[in-house]
């Protein structure tokens, strides 16, 4: 005789379970009061102690204990009523949700460097970011239990990538042996974790024997991995974890016939744009769901500053180009950024230009993706970038950058990719969009419960003067956007104009009518003033002139501290306070305001500042 125990407990709820010990059996425990897991963007994260003991009528003979939650997940991947597509919604406890994600790699070049206080913290600094997935790229690793664990407690779902990527793996012996063991290992060890809400087959191995002309290649006619995603990998998923849904590949439209990276079916990348094209590319896609696209940029200065020597600090250094991994990296930025901001060379001269600009440009590409994929909610189901975080200073797609401090701990620090990715991914967005050349406002509401968003939509001068304006008030159901027009027409001599929408419980919209360097942005002219606060500063910014992408960066002046906000556009008269968590003394306070720590675009040569 033999037999299992579950013990489940937790929160005044409680229950037990015997089941006799078969070669396979399943029951059910029906407890009352269990309250399910959700992700941070949904809901509370409760989470429940099991015991399962495996014995018999003498002695225990193994014993598991564990924490976990209690959900539902799976893949809605309905056609569509013409046949000419299907949708790809992640679906927890019955309720489609648009997911906010980032892809996540290894952490540090040695991982067992990563302790589970920097796991838990990288992944707070997601959910800062309204981040609530974040998928384990299969280029890297499966993960610690401290990793899971700490996305199960703070809300943070998990797409895990089985640890194939980028190229063709070998169906034969020993590597089909080897495969199953590792995905039913790495199945039952993280199947108690309900974070994780879905398993993914590889990255990009579908797409890339189907794109990258592996055919015509030396023994391109050998096993390349296919039947892995479509036999091997379901088959284990469904015998071991059946709670959750499983996909072949990242990209994939699903049935091997498709095309894998079809914008109609499934989820798809988009590189096109970072590695050809200008990144309002991202206007010509309307995909069900993206689970790659990213864009490059530099690391923050003091994670420079502590990586490389100041003769080193120049875009084109010997020391820099070996921080800069991708493939002609440095020409796509480059590239990237004419005509819409100018252009900054590549000398010491240059570094803080090129520093605040070439940041300033990966923050704007992807913030444009990510409004882009949420003005289509109802045919997009969600956007994953690439990527959260890195794992050596580097020049990358990252919003967290991976220095050290003076103690020569790894510190990740913010990028401006990081607050543009907050507020992208923001409950509330307003977003203006352009369709057939006429401009339309977006009106998205993530949140829990439904959303009366009254504001106002205004073209004003950069002097501030109000050209035209109309209000608007509109009922935006949970998890649902709405479209809004604008209401006027736009004048002709649009270099001094600005589309400006504002709504309760939203971050403002502000859309010059031309790029940036083609505008007539005035000098810059401002007051500032800095006060010590207990957690570090206070330094606020009133306008004299309209200043654009007004950022403030203290690591300059603190290696480690970082402001609450970052890119704000200022008409005269206003006022923006950035809160600055960092130590500084009292001789330091005033360095918040120097030209090199307060920054702003300017179109020519001009002074950084008026104080």
């Amino acid at each position: 005789f033999a037999a299992l125990t579950v013990r489940v407990q937790g929160s005044d709820v409680s229950g037990e379970l015997g089941v006799p010990a078969e070669d396979w059996t399943q029951s059910s425990l029906e407890i009352t009061g269990i309250e399910p897991w959700w992700p941070h963007s949904l809901g509370a994260q409760p989470l429940y102690d099991v015991e399962i003991v495996f014995h018999n009528d003498v002695t225990v003979l193994d014993r598991i204990t564990t924490r976990t939650g209690f959900r539902s997940t799976e893949l809605d991947t309905t056609g569509d009523a013409d046949g000419n597509g299907a949708n790809f919604a992640l679906r927890i406890n019955g309720v489609d949700v648009f997911v906010r994600g980032a892809n996540w790699i290894p952490d540090d070049c040695f991982v067992t460097r990563v302790t589970p206080e920097r796991y838990r913290e990288r992944i707070q600094q997601a959910k800062d970011a309204n981040i609530d997935l974040l998928r384990v790229w299969g280029g890297g690793l499966y993960e610690t239990e401290d990793f899971y664990a700490a996305c199960d407690e703070l809300g943070v779902m998990v797409w895990q990538d089985f640890a194939l990527a980028c190229a063709a793996y070998p169906e034969e012996e020993p590597f089909a042996s080897e495969f199953d063991a590792e995905v039913r290992d790495n199945g039952m060890r993280l199947s108690p974790h309900p974070s994780l809400v879905v398993w993914n087959g590889n990255n990009e191995i579908i797409w890339g024997h189907a794109a990258w002309d592996w055919a015509s290649q030396p023994n391109g006619d050998r096993t390349w991995g296919e039947k892995y995603f479509y036999e091997t990998f379901p088959a284990i998923v469904a015998e071991l974890d059946p709670s959750r849904p499983y996909w072949p590949g990242s990209p994939s439209s699903g049935p091997k016939e498709l095309d894998p990276n079809d914008p109609n079916y499934g989820c798809m990348h988009i590189w096109d744009v970072w590695n050809e094209r200008d990144y309002t590319g991202y206007d010509d896609y309307s995909p069900r769901f993206v689970s790659e696209f990213g864009y490059q940029g530099p690391a923050t200065w003091a994670t420079w500053r502590r990586a490389l020597d100041a003769d080193d600090l120049r875009a084109d250094s010997p020391v820099m180009l070996a921080h800069q991994k991708a493939a002609g990296g440095n020409g796509k930025l480059n590239k990237g950024i004419v005509g819409h901001l100018p252009v900054p060379g590549e000398t010491a001269a240059d570094f803080d230009d090129w520093l605040y600009l070439m940041q300033l440009q990966q923050a704007r590409a992807v913030r444009h993706g990510i409004e882009r994929w949420r003005s289509l909610r109802g045919r997009c189901h969600g956007s994953i970038v690439w990527q959260l975080n890195d794992c050596w200073p580097v020049v990358s797609w990252a919003a967290l950058d991976l220095g050290t401090n003076a103690a020569g701990e790894p510190v990740a620090r913010r990028k401006p990719l990081w607050y543009a990715i907050r507020d992208a991914y923001a409950d509330h967005l307003l977003t203006i969009q352009t369709a057939d050349g006429a401009p339309r406002l977006v009106v998205v509401n993530d949140a829990r419960t439904d959303w009366t968003a009254g504001g106002l939509v205004e073209l004003r001068r950069f002097t501030g003067e109000v050209v035209a304006s109309a209000r608007f008030e509109v009922l935006v159901p949970a998890r649902s956007k709405a479209d809004v027009a604008i209401g006027f027409d736009l004048p002709e001599g649009r270099s001094d104009l600005a589309l400006v929408a504002t709504a309760n419980e939203a971050v403002r919209a502000v859309k010059l009518l031309v790029e940036d360097v083609e505008a007539d942005l005035p000098v810059p002219a401002f007051t500032a003033s800095v006060t010590a606060t207990d957690t570090g500063a206070e330094a606020s910014i009133t306008a004299q002139t309209f200043l654009r992408s007004l950022a403030i960066f203290p690591d300059r002046v603190a290696e480690d501290a970082y402001a609450d906000s970052l890119g704000v556009d200022l008409f005269p008269g206003e006022t923006h306070s950035f809160q600055v968590t960092g130590n500084f003394d009292e001789g330091s306070l005033e360095a918040l305001t120097a030209p090199e720590v307060v920054r702003f675009v300017t179109v020519e040569k001009r002074p950084a500042g008026v104080w």
